[in-house]
C-alpha cells in the first residue's frame, strides 16, 4: 500500500523539477511560447511591488527587472501589472532579454569551463592507481 504512495511523489517530483526550468526548455523551443503566456511561475501585485521595490534599493531600472524576469520564464498577468504600478514589456523586449540572457550565461559558462584545466581539490586528493 505505501508502494503505490511513494511512486506517486517521485512523480510528483520529477514533474515538478520540469517545471521548475521552464525557461531553459522554453529557451530550446524557441520564442514562441512567450506568446503563448509561458509556464513559469505567476507573481502577484504584492510580489510585483517588491521586485519593484529590490530593484530600485539596488539602484537597478524597474522596468528592466520586470523584463528580466518575464524572459526568464516568470509571468506576470496584465491586471497584476497594472495595479503594481508597471507597464509590460513588449513580447519582442522579452525575445531580445531572453536572447541576451542565454548569451551572458553561455560566456559565463565557458570562462568558468576555461581554469578548470588545473586540477581540482577533488582529483589532487584521490590517491594515484
Amino acid at each position: 500500500e505505501d508502494e503505490g504512495e511513494e511512486e506517486q511523489p517521485a512523480t510528483a517530483q520529477s514533474t515538478q523539477s520540469t517545471q521548475a526550468q521552464p525557461s531553459a526548455a522554453q529557451a530550446e523551443e524557441g520564442e514562441e511560447e512567450e506568446e503563448e503566456g509561458g509556464s513559469g511561475a505567476a507573481l502577484n501585485v504584492m510580489q510585483v511591488q517588491q521586485l519593484i521595490g529590490a530593484a530600485k534599493a539596488n539602484g537597478l531600472d524597474p522596468q528592466k527587472m520586470v523584463t528580466e524576469a518575464m524572459a526568464l520564464g516568470i509571468r506576470i498577468p496584465a491586471d497584476v501589472a497594472a495595479r503594481a504600478g508597471v507597464t509590460l514589456p513588449s513580447t519582442s523586449d522579452i525575445i531580445a532579454t531572453r536572447k541576451r540572457l542565454r548569451q551572458e550565461l553561455m560566456e559565463s559558462q565557458q570562462e568558468a569551463g576555461e581554469p578548470q584545466k588545473t586540477p581540482t581539490r577533488e582529483s589532487r586528493s584521490r590517491p594515484l592507481s
